[in-house]
């Protein structure tokens, strides 16, 4: 009976968590009964939207969906069905990306194909980011027979001069990338050695001792040493060449990572670099990524600390804040900050307080804080977002 399941990814064999989430869309759930222009009957769950109806049609349909007609009616890809509907979707050409919606879908057919998409998009970004990293940390020049535009060509050269570290598996993890750099270096630039003296034209001293039998490694001649170093900016741990010391991380107003997301990082001005932190799927930085802008490594430095941000109704009772504070310093908070810069226009009777505390007692404090000062929090967040209001 499980071959009934519109999910057959071989990846779900090994993610038990996540085959259960989808089939638990289909093992409990009521239904509703939609009609195609041509009379077709399909069988979806309450709450089940259009695109769902186009994934139950065909998988293609859902993938180039373009619009949607409700009883005749133009509609959006996302409204909700009801039963009885009659649902027409248009498809045009291409396959349309839209796994940002996959929390909005009701069938496991849908979600599979939408985390596939996501799946394959992740892929394709992390594989031109780490051709972008590994051109600004060696120099472009230095891949230029490569063939660097055409991304699935450069890894394949790769994987041909033996290296097995991936470009994608580099951007898990700075271990991972230093082994991919140590892979290029020992196993690529060893082979292309003479190629190499050729292009950069070497003084006939240099290529003297290449000739007598010096065994030196032609990077030494091309450039500096290059060497990572990593550092902590921030939020972030960013790790880029030693001829590139980037000493800020800017935050660009066109997409808003929460701490954990997936991020990449653009190198603005060369001169006094900085680096751009970006959603993965920000389209801004895609634009960035596909222009082969400059680039460094960057991942959430891993804290075990969490840090709050609480509105307080202080009232008419100046000792209220004093007394707020000594209990928090009692239990553990280390107070980042107090405020007065008021709360919808009352300055004088709230107050925003700042504090972290140690992330496996984090639960702990928010519920004990809630218990004793129910009447009097506005509001108690996390600061798990990047950007501080």
């Amino acid at each position: 009976w499980l071959q009934n399941f519109k999910y057959h990814d071989s990846d779900l064999k090994n993610d038990p968590k996540e085959f259960y989430e989808l089939a638990k869309n289909d093992l409990y759930r009521e239904d509703i009964v939609v009609f195609s222009p041509h009379g077709d009957t399909y069988t979806l769950p309450v709450g089940a939207i259009a695109l769902d109806f186009a994934y139950m049609v065909h998988s293609d349909l859902g993938d180039k969906a373009t619009d949607a007609y409700i009883n005749s009616k133009k509609a959006l890809l996302n409204q909700e069905l009801r039963s009885g509907d009659v649902v027409k979707i248009i498809k045009g050409d291409k396959v349309i990306p839209r796994f940002i919606w996959i929390d909005q879908l009701k069938t496991s057919k849908a979600k599979n194909h939408l985390r596939i998409q996501r799946r394959n998009r992740l892929k394709e970004i992390d594989t031109k980011s780490m051709i972008n990293i590994l051109a600004t940390f060696f120099g472009r020049s230095v891949f230029e027979d490569m063939g660097l535009k055409d991304y699935k060509n450069f890894e394949e050269k790769l994987t041909d001069c033996g290296v097995e570290t991936t470009l994608t598996e580099a951007m898990k993890s700075f271990e991972n990338l230093a082994k991919l750099t140590e892979e290029i270096e020992n196993k690529v630039f060893s082979l292309k050695e003479d190629a190499i003296l050729e292009y950069q034209e070497m003084s006939l001293w240099t290529r003297g001792l290449r000739y007598l039998g010096f065994k030196t490694n032609v990077l030494n001649f091309l450039a500096p040493n290059r060497q990572w170093q990593c550092k902590e900016l921030e939020h972030f741990s960013v790790c880029s060449s030693n001829a590139l010391e980037i000493k800020q991380v800017l935050l660009n107003d066109c997409c808003y990572p929460k701490y954990g997301d997936e991020i990449i990082a653009i190198v603005t001005d060369l001169k006094d670099p900085k680096a751009v932190a970006h959603h993965k799927f920000c389209k801004k930085a895609i634009a960035e990524v596909d222009a082969k802008a400059p680039m460094v490594y960057i991942e959430w430095h891993k804290r075990d600390r969490t840090i709050y941000k609480m509105m307080f109704y202080l009232g008419e009772k100046k000792s209220v804040l004093a007394g707020l504070l000594t209990f928090l310093n009692r239990n553990e908070c280390n107070i980042v900050g107090v405020s007065y810069l008021g709360y919808k226009d009352k300055y004088s009777s709230h107050c925003e307080v700042s504090f972290e505390i140690a992330t496996d007692k984090a639960d702990w404090i928010r519920a004990l804080i809630n218990r004793k000062y129910q009447d009097r929090i506005v509001e108690l967040s996390s600061l798990d977002d990047a950007y501080e209001s």
